[in-house]
Protein backbone atom coordinates (compact mmCIF):
# COMPACT_ATOMS: atom_id res chain seq x y z
CA UNK A 1 0.00 0.00 0.00
CA UNK A 2 2.85 2.65 0.64
CA UNK A 3 3.95 2.12 -2.55
CA UNK A 4 0.97 3.32 -4.10
CA UNK A 5 1.88 6.72 -3.05
CA UNK A 6 3.42 6.68 -6.45
CA UNK A 7 1.48 5.29 -8.86
CA UNK A 8 1.56 4.77 -12.44
CA UNK A 9 -0.12 8.29 -13.05
CA UNK A 10 2.64 9.49 -11.60
CA UNK A 11 5.16 7.41 -12.92
CA UNK A 12 3.83 8.68 -16.53
CA UNK A 13 3.88 12.46 -15.46
CA UNK A 14 7.27 11.94 -14.39
CA UNK A 15 8.55 10.16 -17.70
CA UNK A 16 6.97 12.74 -19.41
CA UNK A 17 8.57 15.10 -17.81
CA UNK A 18 11.73 13.37 -18.31
CA UNK A 19 11.45 12.49 -22.16
CA UNK A 20 9.80 16.56 -23.01
CA UNK A 21 12.87 17.79 -20.90
CA UNK A 22 15.50 16.36 -23.37
CA UNK A 23 14.36 18.18 -26.35
CA UNK A 24 14.97 21.49 -26.25
CA UNK A 25 15.07 24.53 -23.42
CA UNK A 26 12.90 27.10 -23.95
CA UNK A 27 14.42 30.59 -22.41
CA UNK A 28 10.44 31.98 -22.24
CA UNK A 29 9.67 28.74 -19.56
CA UNK A 30 9.70 29.94 -16.34
CA UNK A 31 8.24 26.69 -14.90
CA UNK A 32 7.07 23.46 -16.65
CA UNK A 33 5.62 20.42 -15.85
CA UNK A 34 5.37 19.15 -12.09
CA UNK A 35 2.98 22.17 -10.75
CA UNK A 36 -0.73 22.98 -10.77
CA UNK A 37 0.26 25.72 -13.56
CA UNK A 38 2.87 26.19 -16.34
CA UNK A 39 4.56 29.38 -16.18
CA UNK A 40 6.02 31.54 -19.32
CA UNK A 41 7.71 34.86 -19.47
CA UNK A 42 6.32 37.04 -22.28
CA UNK A 43 8.21 40.04 -22.62
CA UNK A 44 8.25 40.56 -18.75
CA UNK A 45 4.96 38.98 -17.57
CA UNK A 46 4.00 36.07 -16.11
CA UNK A 47 1.28 34.13 -17.69
CA UNK A 48 0.08 30.84 -15.93
CA UNK A 49 -1.64 27.80 -18.11
CA UNK A 50 -3.49 24.93 -16.82
CA UNK A 51 -5.11 22.31 -18.51
CA UNK A 52 -8.02 20.14 -16.95
CA UNK A 53 -10.36 16.99 -18.04
CA UNK A 54 -13.26 15.61 -16.79
CA UNK A 55 -14.45 12.43 -18.29
CA UNK A 56 -17.93 10.86 -18.11
CA UNK A 57 -18.07 7.66 -16.17
CA UNK A 58 -14.80 8.74 -14.77
CA UNK A 59 -15.06 11.98 -12.57
CA UNK A 60 -18.76 12.31 -13.36
CA UNK A 61 -22.26 10.64 -14.13
CA UNK A 62 -24.81 11.76 -16.09
CA UNK A 63 -27.38 10.45 -13.82
CA UNK A 64 -26.56 12.76 -10.99
CA UNK A 65 -24.69 15.47 -12.45
CA UNK A 66 -27.29 18.50 -13.49
CA UNK A 67 -25.89 19.88 -16.35
CA UNK A 68 -25.66 23.83 -15.34
CA UNK A 69 -23.85 22.28 -12.21
CA UNK A 70 -21.23 20.41 -14.90
CA UNK A 71 -20.40 23.78 -16.12
CA UNK A 72 -19.85 25.03 -13.19
CA UNK A 73 -18.05 22.49 -11.81
CA UNK A 74 -15.42 22.16 -14.91
CA UNK A 75 -14.63 26.02 -14.45
CA UNK A 76 -13.73 25.82 -11.18
CA UNK A 77 -11.59 22.67 -10.76
CA UNK A 78 -9.07 24.38 -13.94
CA UNK A 79 -9.49 27.81 -12.00
CA UNK A 80 -8.79 26.23 -9.04
CA UNK A 81 -5.07 25.61 -10.42
CA UNK A 82 -4.51 29.38 -11.33
CA UNK A 83 -5.47 29.92 -7.53
CA UNK A 84 -2.99 27.13 -5.97
CA UNK A 85 -0.24 29.74 -7.90
CA UNK A 86 -1.54 32.97 -6.49
CA UNK A 87 -2.51 34.36 -9.36
CA UNK A 88 -5.04 35.89 -11.26
CA UNK A 89 -7.71 33.94 -13.95
CA UNK A 90 -7.75 35.42 -17.37
CA UNK A 91 -9.16 33.40 -20.35
CA UNK A 92 -10.14 30.21 -20.97
CA UNK A 93 -10.62 27.58 -23.64
CA UNK A 94 -13.37 24.96 -23.64
CA UNK A 95 -13.14 21.34 -25.27
CA UNK A 96 -15.82 18.93 -25.57
CA UNK A 97 -16.00 15.72 -26.67
CA UNK A 98 -20.12 15.06 -27.01
CA UNK A 99 -21.51 11.41 -28.00
CA UNK A 100 -24.83 11.32 -29.59
CA UNK A 101 -26.74 10.52 -26.55
CA UNK A 102 -26.10 14.13 -25.06
CA UNK A 103 -29.26 16.31 -26.02
CA UNK A 104 -28.45 19.98 -27.01
CA UNK A 105 -30.84 20.81 -24.40
CA UNK A 106 -28.12 19.09 -21.86
CA UNK A 107 -25.14 21.03 -23.24
CA UNK A 108 -27.03 24.06 -23.75
CA UNK A 109 -27.48 24.08 -19.85
CA UNK A 110 -24.03 23.12 -19.35
CA UNK A 111 -22.54 26.17 -21.45
CA UNK A 112 -24.59 28.17 -19.75
CA UNK A 113 -23.07 27.31 -16.07
CA UNK A 114 -19.54 26.92 -17.61
CA UNK A 115 -19.94 30.71 -18.65
CA UNK A 116 -21.79 31.82 -15.32
CA UNK A 117 -18.91 30.69 -13.33
CA UNK A 118 -16.53 31.96 -15.71
CA UNK A 119 -18.48 35.79 -15.18
CA UNK A 120 -17.69 35.40 -11.46
CA UNK A 121 -14.52 35.17 -11.89
CA UNK A 122 -14.12 37.43 -14.23
CA UNK A 123 -12.61 35.24 -17.06
CA UNK A 124 -12.98 35.42 -20.29
CA UNK A 125 -14.17 32.26 -22.75
CA UNK A 126 -11.50 32.87 -25.82
CA UNK A 127 -11.66 29.67 -27.69
CA UNK A 128 -12.07 25.65 -27.89
CA UNK A 129 -13.02 22.65 -29.85
CA UNK A 130 -15.98 20.62 -30.20
CA UNK A 131 -16.32 17.27 -31.54
CA UNK A 132 -18.21 13.30 -31.50
CA UNK A 133 -17.06 11.42 -28.91
CA UNK A 134 -18.22 7.43 -30.19
CA UNK A 135 -19.49 6.93 -26.36
CA UNK A 136 -18.87 9.57 -23.84
CA UNK A 137 -18.80 13.21 -22.75
CA UNK A 138 -15.56 14.74 -22.72
CA UNK A 139 -14.80 18.09 -20.74
CA UNK A 140 -11.24 19.31 -21.42
CA UNK A 141 -10.69 22.89 -20.16
CA UNK A 142 -7.59 25.32 -20.54
CA UNK A 143 -7.08 28.59 -18.12
CA UNK A 144 -4.72 31.42 -18.41
CA UNK A 145 -4.03 33.42 -15.82
CA UNK A 146 -1.75 36.00 -14.82
CA UNK A 147 0.26 36.55 -11.67
CA UNK A 148 0.09 39.84 -9.57
CA UNK A 149 3.00 42.04 -9.84
CA UNK A 150 4.36 39.25 -11.64
CA UNK A 151 4.49 37.24 -7.69
CA UNK A 152 3.17 33.54 -7.73
CA UNK A 153 4.06 30.69 -5.31
CA UNK A 154 5.15 27.39 -6.29
CA UNK A 155 3.86 24.07 -4.59
CA UNK A 156 8.13 23.34 -3.87
CA UNK A 157 9.88 25.57 -1.32
CA UNK A 158 13.30 25.24 0.44
CA UNK A 159 11.30 23.22 3.57
CA UNK A 160 12.67 23.56 6.70
CA UNK A 161 11.89 21.18 9.96
CA UNK A 162 9.29 23.00 11.96
CA UNK A 163 7.39 24.57 8.69
CA UNK A 164 3.97 24.81 9.35
CA UNK A 165 0.51 23.23 7.54
CA UNK A 166 -2.52 24.67 6.67
CA UNK A 167 -5.50 24.53 5.06
CA UNK A 168 -8.35 26.85 4.16
CA UNK A 169 -11.85 25.47 4.79
CA UNK A 170 -13.47 22.13 5.47
CA UNK A 171 -12.10 18.65 4.53
CA UNK A 172 -13.72 15.43 3.21
CA UNK A 173 -17.16 17.09 2.11
CA UNK A 174 -16.98 16.38 -1.37
CA UNK A 175 -16.13 12.95 -1.03
CA UNK A 176 -19.03 12.70 1.57
CA UNK A 177 -21.14 14.28 -1.09
CA UNK A 178 -20.04 11.65 -3.49
CA UNK A 179 -20.83 8.89 -1.13
CA UNK A 180 -24.41 9.81 -0.80
CA UNK A 181 -24.98 10.00 -4.54
CA UNK A 182 -23.10 6.67 -5.25
CA UNK A 183 -24.88 5.16 -2.62
CA UNK A 184 -27.19 1.99 -3.63
CA UNK A 185 -27.48 0.23 -0.32
CA UNK A 186 -31.49 0.43 0.84
CA UNK A 187 -30.66 0.46 4.35
CA UNK A 188 -28.05 3.20 4.18
CA UNK A 189 -30.77 4.75 2.05
CA UNK A 190 -33.37 4.45 5.06
CA UNK A 191 -30.55 6.19 7.40
CA UNK A 192 -30.10 9.05 4.59
CA UNK A 193 -33.49 9.77 4.42
CA UNK A 194 -33.45 10.48 8.49
CA UNK A 195 -30.25 12.94 8.07
CA UNK A 196 -30.81 16.53 7.73
CA UNK A 197 -31.37 17.85 4.61
CA UNK A 198 -29.37 20.83 4.89
CA UNK A 199 -26.63 18.22 5.91
CA UNK A 200 -27.36 16.22 2.61
CA UNK A 201 -27.64 19.38 0.41
CA UNK A 202 -24.27 20.77 2.06
CA UNK A 203 -22.66 17.73 0.89
CA UNK A 204 -23.95 16.93 -2.25
CA UNK A 205 -23.48 20.88 -3.31
CA UNK A 206 -19.67 20.31 -2.16
CA UNK A 207 -19.05 17.86 -4.78
CA UNK A 208 -21.05 18.81 -7.74
CA UNK A 209 -20.64 22.73 -7.42
CA UNK A 210 -17.04 23.61 -5.91
CA UNK A 211 -15.57 26.98 -5.70
CA UNK A 212 -12.14 28.61 -6.49
CA UNK A 213 -10.19 30.34 -3.91
CA UNK A 214 -8.78 32.54 -5.89
CA UNK A 215 -8.95 35.35 -3.25
CA UNK A 216 -6.88 33.99 -0.35
CA UNK A 217 -4.48 32.38 -3.11
CA UNK A 218 -3.68 36.12 -4.16
CA UNK A 219 -3.76 37.04 -0.92
CA UNK A 220 -0.77 34.61 0.29
CA UNK A 221 0.88 35.58 -2.95
CA UNK A 222 0.92 39.01 -2.77
CA UNK A 223 2.99 38.65 0.62
CA UNK A 224 5.70 37.36 -1.14
CA UNK A 225 6.44 34.69 1.34
CA UNK A 226 8.49 31.64 1.02
CA UNK A 227 5.53 29.52 0.82
CA UNK A 228 4.26 26.18 -0.99
CA UNK A 229 0.91 26.58 -2.04
CA UNK A 230 -1.59 23.73 -4.63
CA UNK A 231 -5.03 23.12 -4.07
CA UNK A 232 -6.68 20.09 -2.79
CA UNK A 233 -7.92 17.55 -5.58
CA UNK A 234 -6.78 14.31 -4.99
CA UNK A 235 -7.24 14.00 -1.09
CA UNK A 236 -5.13 15.83 1.61
CA UNK A 237 -2.78 12.87 1.91
CA UNK A 238 -1.87 12.55 -2.11
CA UNK A 239 -1.53 16.44 -2.41
CA UNK A 240 1.00 16.96 0.75
CA UNK A 241 3.06 13.27 -1.03
CA UNK A 242 3.23 15.91 -4.41
CA UNK A 243 4.26 18.62 -2.24
CA UNK A 244 7.02 16.96 -0.09
CA UNK A 245 8.22 14.18 -2.71
CA UNK A 246 12.39 14.33 -2.75
CA UNK A 247 12.69 17.03 -0.54
CA UNK A 248 13.43 14.66 2.45
CA UNK A 249 11.02 16.10 4.11
CA UNK A 250 7.62 14.28 6.03
CA UNK A 251 4.01 15.93 7.05
CA UNK A 252 3.19 15.16 10.46
CA UNK A 253 -0.59 15.33 10.53
CA UNK A 254 -2.43 16.07 14.00
CA UNK A 255 -5.95 14.25 13.31
CA UNK A 256 -7.98 16.36 15.61
CA UNK A 257 -6.75 19.24 13.88
CA UNK A 258 -8.44 18.00 10.80
CA UNK A 259 -11.01 20.49 9.93
CA UNK A 260 -14.06 18.02 9.85
CA UNK A 261 -17.66 19.44 9.83
CA UNK A 262 -21.13 17.96 11.81
CA UNK A 263 -22.19 16.93 8.39
CA UNK A 264 -19.23 14.88 7.00
CA UNK A 265 -19.23 12.96 10.63
CA UNK A 266 -22.91 12.27 10.31
CA UNK A 267 -22.56 10.70 7.27
CA UNK A 268 -19.20 9.04 7.96
CA UNK A 269 -21.10 7.24 11.04
CA UNK A 270 -24.25 6.06 8.34
CA UNK A 271 -21.44 4.78 5.87
CA UNK A 272 -19.57 3.38 9.13
CA UNK A 273 -16.36 4.80 7.86
CA UNK A 274 -14.06 6.73 9.74
CA UNK A 275 -14.18 10.81 8.97
CA UNK A 276 -10.73 11.13 9.07
CA UNK A 277 -10.58 8.88 6.01
CA UNK A 278 -12.83 11.39 3.79
CA UNK A 279 -10.73 14.32 5.46
CA UNK A 280 -7.12 12.75 4.38
CA UNK A 281 -7.71 11.01 1.27
CA UNK A 282 -11.31 12.49 0.15
CA UNK A 283 -10.74 14.10 -3.26
CA UNK A 284 -12.27 17.53 -4.91
CA UNK A 285 -12.33 19.87 -1.93
CA UNK A 286 -10.81 22.50 -3.81
CA UNK A 287 -9.89 23.80 -0.44
CA UNK A 288 -5.98 25.41 -0.58
CA UNK A 289 -3.01 23.77 1.51
CA UNK A 290 -0.02 25.53 2.13
CA UNK A 291 3.28 25.63 4.11
CA UNK A 292 4.48 28.14 6.00
CA UNK A 293 7.47 29.22 8.35
CA UNK A 294 6.45 30.05 11.98
CA UNK A 295 7.15 33.13 12.27
CA UNK A 296 5.39 34.25 8.78
CA UNK A 297 2.68 32.31 9.85
CA UNK A 298 2.44 33.92 13.33
CA UNK A 299 1.16 37.32 11.38
CA UNK A 300 -0.51 36.00 8.45
CA UNK A 301 -2.63 33.61 9.43
CA UNK A 302 -4.91 35.80 11.69
CA UNK A 303 -4.56 38.47 8.75
CA UNK A 304 -6.28 35.95 6.11
CA UNK A 305 -8.97 34.77 8.77
CA UNK A 306 -10.14 38.69 9.38
CA UNK A 307 -10.22 38.85 5.70
CA UNK A 308 -12.33 36.31 4.29
CA UNK A 309 -14.12 35.41 6.93
CA UNK A 310 -13.41 31.75 6.63
CA UNK A 311 -11.81 28.70 8.09
CA UNK A 312 -8.41 28.37 8.29
CA UNK A 313 -6.50 25.50 10.24
CA UNK A 314 -3.38 24.80 11.33
CA UNK A 315 -3.10 21.14 10.52
CA UNK A 316 0.80 19.50 11.11
CA UNK A 317 4.24 20.65 10.52
CA UNK A 318 7.41 19.35 8.40
CA UNK A 319 9.37 17.06 9.70
CA UNK A 320 12.58 15.12 8.32
CA UNK A 321 11.46 11.79 7.01
CA UNK A 322 9.27 10.62 4.64
CA UNK A 323 5.86 10.03 3.48
CA UNK A 324 2.83 10.93 6.08
CA UNK A 325 2.45 10.57 9.08
CA UNK A 326 -0.64 11.16 11.90
CA UNK A 327 -0.91 11.22 15.56
CA UNK A 328 -3.53 8.74 16.41
CA UNK A 329 -3.68 7.72 19.93
CA UNK A 330 -0.26 9.79 21.17
CA UNK A 331 1.43 8.16 18.71
CA UNK A 332 2.57 8.57 15.31
CA UNK A 333 1.72 6.16 12.56
CA UNK A 334 2.21 6.81 8.51
CA UNK A 335 -0.64 7.05 6.20
CA UNK A 336 -0.55 3.93 3.89
CA UNK A 337 -3.45 5.36 1.73
CA UNK A 338 -3.74 7.76 -0.83
CA UNK A 339 -6.61 9.71 -2.59
CA UNK A 340 -7.46 9.40 -6.38
CA UNK A 341 -5.24 8.75 -8.88
CA UNK A 342 -5.99 7.44 -11.90
CA UNK A 343 -5.21 4.07 -12.39
CA UNK A 344 -4.20 3.25 -16.25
Amino acid sequence: MKDNIFALELKLISYIKQKSNLKHLDKHLVHGIGDDCAVIDIQGEKLLITTDSMVQDVHFRLKWSPPYLLGKKAASSSISDIAAMGAIPKWALLNLCIPKSISQEFISDFIDGFLERLDEYKTTLIGGDITSSPSTLTISVTIIGTSLGNRYLLRKKDFSKGDLIFCSGYLGEAAAGLLILENKKPKIKKLLKKAYKRCKKRLINAFLDPKALVDIGLSLSSKELDCALMDISDGIATDLCHMLKDSGFCAKIYLDKLPISRAVKTIAKIFRISPYDLALKGGEDYQLLWILEPNKAKKIIPELSRLFNYPISLIGYIDYGQGIWVKRQNRWQEVSYTGFEHKF
